[in-house]
């Protein structure tokens, strides 16, 4: 991971366009960290049972 910071100028007309798309990317990445945690708890159950046996 970078700590770069990159500084770019916008017309302000539109940044609600861009405000818009970082949000959907924002809540892409939710989904995918709520399918994610999901997915750990099914396999940690999984195991929980296979190691009970």
């Amino acid at each position: 991971m970078s700590n770069e910071l990159e500084i770019f100028k916008v017309n302000q007309s539109e940044l609600p366009n861009i405000i818009t798309d970082q949000w959907r990317d924002i809540q892409g990445l939710e989904d995918k960290v709520k399918k994610s945690v999901k997915m750990a708890q099914t396999a940690k159950t999984s195991a929980d049972r296979a190691y009970g046996k």
